[in-house]
């Protein structure tokens, strides 16, 4: 089974004279495997399954599942359409996008598919399933509307499914010229949430330094266009919403935002959202005097996200304490 590698650092003196030195650190791998012992989850109706088979196997990343889960009794299960590793958060609004996810608070969201059994969600009513990435451990319940419940961890009989946290190390120079550090932001993947009256997203600060400026986030419904830097929501889109966040964000911070909520601008929003409409999200999303936005980021490319859709739901006063929001700072939209 493949396993971890993990790039330690060995800091060398000076090489060759005259290089500059940059920024040094280590690099590790992303691919969390499961482990080769802990590796079955039950099911009543579909008996044992096994997430890492001899001929396939389930690959763990951070914010999604990719790969295939094997059952005796039920055959190949899929746990994302998705194969490319890294991050990725799977849409599940067809046959082609489906998958399961990890929200930043650990708890796995979407559907898994097989053949045999039908959809799998990861997310149900009473019930739903969660990963420690302290111990890689998974537990909790998925169910499925043709074969029922199927359990992750259990004490008696004891099984699991476990994330392998065996690693081996290469130890290599690693020297870097003008390595790039500084905050990231990004819509949690998973986190985005809209309906006719109400909308929830959390950003992220995903970098490795504070944010430094003030900065727009925009929710666009049925754009015209994928948005883009500079395209606030009115610009394309018929309905949309905007906050102005004016509070630094900590490496690795989150927030939430919502309609009525902190930072939230009612006059820069709608009043009201289209059911059955394509949402996006787009954080630092405007500022015409840079080609960054407001932030200046170690990975600009990653501040988008959707499209979700948008459900019916019955009006609600839209409450906005304005002393909670400051224009001061913030770019010209």
């Amino acid at each position: 089974m493949a396993k971890k590698i993990i790039i330690h650092l060995i800091i060398y003196p000076l090489l060759i004279a005259g290089v500059v030195l940059g920024l040094f650190k280590g690099v590790q791998a992303a691919v969390d495997n499961i482990d080769s012992t802990n590796k079955y989850v039950w099911g009543a109706n579909v008996g044992w399954i096994n997430f890492a088979p001899a001929d396939g196997g389930v690959t763990i990343y951070r914010d999604h599942l990719e790969g295939y889960a094997w059952g005796e009794n039920v055959g190949w299960i899929s746990l994302g359409r998705y194969t490319g590793g890294g991050s990725h958060t799977y849409l599940n609004t067809d046959q082609t996008n489906y998958g399961v996810n990890i929200t930043a608070t650990n708890v796995f969201t979407g559907y898994a598919w097989g053949a045999n059994v039908g959809w799998i969600n990861f997310n149900p009513t009473n019930g739903g399933v969660t990963i420690d990435w302290a111990t890689g451990s998974l537990n909790g319940d998925a169910w499925g509307e043709n074969v029922g419940w199927i359990r992750f961890k259990n004490t008696s009989p004891a099984y699991n499914v476990v994330v392998n946290s065996t690693s081996s190390n290469i130890y290599l120079p690693l020297i870097c010229k003008d390595c790039v550090t500084g905050s990231d932001l990004i819509i949690v993947p998973g986190s985005l949430v809209a309906s006719s009256s109400a909308i929830t997203l959390q950003i992220q600060n995903v970098g490795n330094t504070a944010t430094n400026n003030d900065f727009w986030v925009d929710v666009y419904f049925n754009p015209t266009q994928t948005p883009t830097l500079n395209k606030p929501w009115d610009t394309i889109a018929p309905a949309g919403a905007t906050w102005g966040v004016t509070q630094p964000l900590t490496a690795g911070q989150v927030l939430a935002l919502t309609v009525g909520g902190t930072y939230y601008d009612a006059s820069e929003s709608s009043s009201s959202f289209p059911s059955d409409a394509n949402v996006y999200a787009y954080v630092d999303s405007v500022n015409y005097a840079t080609t960054y936005g407001a932030v200046e980021e170690s990975n600009e490319n990653n501040n988008l996200s959707g499209p979700v859709p948008s459900t019916a739901r019955a009006a609600v006063p839209i409450t906005v304490d304005s002393s909670l929001i400051s224009s001061e700072n913030l770019p010209q939209r």
